[in-house]
């Protein structure tokens, strides 16, 4: 998802409730952050926070091979 806006127009706010209803359903969220910015601070809510250049390759490998197994 692209979000595009000015500073200040309400973007982390938006994501942050897209977050806040997904959580309310059955959802899996993998929420990466690689600018370490707004939503990394979600780690200690929630988890699969990721803002680590590490971290996230390895997420985005394990959801790829996971969606291969299904399929």
């Amino acid at each position: 998802m692209l979000i595009a806006g000015g500073t200040g127009s309400g973007k982390t706010y938006f994501i942050l409730t897209i977050i806040e209803q997904l959580l309310k359903t059955d959802a899996k969220l993998y929420i990466l952050d690689p600018k370490n910015a707004d939503l990394a601070d979600l780690s200690v809510v929630i988890p699969n926070v990721y803002h680590q250049k590490d971290d996230m390759i390895n997420c985005i490998e394990s959801f790829y091979y996971r969606m291969l197994e299904r399929n």
